[in-house]
């Protein structure tokens, strides 16, 4: 689902509609009651503050295109900072990306998220 469907569903939930027939909500629904809504209202927050962050992408996948670039504007010498900016992700996204592509070395303290083997014909 993309982010903005998301954000479409969650704001219906949000305001007592259903998002997926348009109908308003019953009072005694499910979806009505205040633990709910809390949890709604939180995730629809964390939304809305990735995208004021200017890290639009955070938490995509990446797709080989974007790999494309990020190994080609690391190979011309691109920050990390530089590349957080241009990719709209954070420098530790970036750094974990770069390890996991094999063109830098993992840092002292990085924990990656699932195969952090580097790419076959990447250096060791």
């Amino acid at each position: 689902m993309e982010r903005e469907d998301l954000i479409r569903s969650l704001s219906a939930w949000r305001d007592g509609i259903d998002p997926a027939t348009g109908a308003t909500l019953a009072s005694d629904h499910p979806a009505q009651r205040t633990d709910f809504l809390r949890v709604v209202c939180a995730a629809l927050d964390a939304l809305n503050a990735i995208a004021a962050s200017g890290r639009s992408n955070a938490g995509r996948p990446w797709s080989p295109s974007e790999d494309g670039l990020l190994t080609q504007a690391h190979g011309a010498g691109m920050s990390i900072a530089e590349l957080a900016r241009a990719h709209e992700r954070s420098p530790g996204a970036i750094t974990a990306r770069l390890v996991k592509l094999g063109l830098i070395e993992m840092p002292p303290g990085l924990r990656l998220r699932g195969p952090s083997a580097p790419h076959a014909g990447a250096p060791s």
